[in-house]
Parts: structure tokens; C-alpha cells; sequence
């Protein structure tokens, strides 16, 4: 049985600490979802800094009521493990999220509309995006990853992903300069073994 924190319980927490609600979600309750963040996203959370969402059952309706909220100080977001499709991405880039740093999109059947949404959310403070475990992503998807406008993203999980070797030829051009970690492990490289070797030339002239 979910237990939803008070606000008063969120409340004490110390300033700066996080206030972590783990929004485990029966998936077979959408109704229940969608009430239990209307409660949430109209509340007044002063001191919640991370949700985690993760393999919730949410879809583009939970996303549209989650991203009604007033998430002025959220910094950590985790949406991984959740199947809510191009409408839940576009619900997400109309939401504020001011000072939201980290965002994780593990195993979210990521596609290029999806991505396309992504890049039209407004983050100010973006550093750190998990992509990971997005394998079914077209090589279209990728290219528009690189067009993101993210000057302080310093983390970016691509790992356990199929990416073409042109991908990463376009990352030199990507808007990035304060990119220190690009996670690459499990990566399987759609592309001849002349073509593993220039992807890799580029990975290093990128970063």
C-alpha cells in the first residue's frame, strides 16, 4: 500500500536535504494515479527536491497532471520504467521546472518525437540525463539529441542503446561545453567495423 508523505511530513525535512517520495503506483489504478497527483502537484512542497516515479505505470495523462505542479525547487526527477509515449513528453516540455538539474528517462521507449519534446522543455539547470536502455530509438532520435541547447549538461547515459556511427560524428557539433561524462558501456554500434573505429575518432574529437 502506497503511503503519501504529508506535506507537514516533507516539510520537516531539513533545508537542502532531499525529500524523497518513491511513487511506486499500482499500474492497474490509473484514476488513482491521476487523483493522488492532483493532490500532489497542487500541493505546496517547499522542501521536495526529488521524486522518483520510476516503473509507476505512468502515461501522458499522469504527465499532464504531474507537470501542472509548481516544482520550483525539484532537482531530481525519475521518470525510468514508464511507457507514456510522445503526448507525455509534450505534457513534460509545457511544465516548469526551473531548477530541475537531473532527469532519468531509463527504458522509456524513447523516439524522436519524444526527444523532438524534450528539447523544447525549458531547463535551465539540465546537467545530467539518463538515456539509457532506449534500444528500440531510431538513428533519427540521436540527431535530435545533439541539437540540444543544454550549456550546463555534464552527464549524459547512453548506455545499453543501439546507436548509429553517425551519431556520434554529430556530436562535435554539439552545445555541450560542460560535458564531462558520456556513459557508453553496452553500447552496440550499428555500423561496419571501419565504422566502429571513425565513431570512436569521433567520441574523442567530441569531448
Amino acid at each position: 500500500m502506497l503511503q503519501t508523505p504529508t506535506a507537514s511530513r516533507l516539510c520537516k525535512q531539513p533545508a537542502g536535504s532531499f525529500a524523497v517520495w518513491s511513487a511506486l503506483l499500482p499500474h492497474r489504478s490509473v484514476l488513482a494515479q491521476i487523483g493522488k497527483l492532483q493532490r500532489l502537484a497542487s500541493g505546496t512542497w517547499t522542501h521536495l527536491k526529488a521524486m522518483d516515479f520510476s516503473n509507476a505505470g505512468m502515461n501522458a495523462n499522469t504527465i499532464a497532471v504531474l507537470s501542472q505542479g509548481d516544482w520550483h525547487l525539484l532537482k531530481i526527477l525519475v521518470l525510468s520504467k514508464n511507457q507514456f509515449g510522445a503526448p507525455g513528453m509534450e505534457h513534460f516540455s509545457h511544465g516548469r521546472w526551473p531548477a530541475l538539474a537531473t532527469l532519468e528517462l531509463h527504458h522509456v521507449g524513447m523516439s524522436t518525437s519524444m526527444m523532438q519534446h524534450l528539447l523544447h522543455a525549458t531547463l535551465a539547470c539540465f546537467s545530467s540525463l539518463d538515456l539509457s536502455e532506449n534500444i528500440m530509438a531510431k538513428p533519427a532520435c540521436w540527431a535530435e539529441l545533439v541539437k540540444a541547447d543544454w550549456p550546463n549538461l555534464t552527464h549524459l547515459d547512453l548506455s545499453h542503446n543501439h546507436l548509429d556511427t553517425s551519431f556520434f560524428g554529430q556530436l562535435r557539433n554539439a552545445q555541450w561545453p560542460l560535458i564531462g561524462s558520456l556513459d557508453l558501456l553496452c553500447i552496440e554500434f550499428l555500423a561496419t567495423a571501419q565504422g566502429q573505429h571513425e565513431a570512436l575518432q569521433g567520441i574523442v574529437s567530441a569531448m
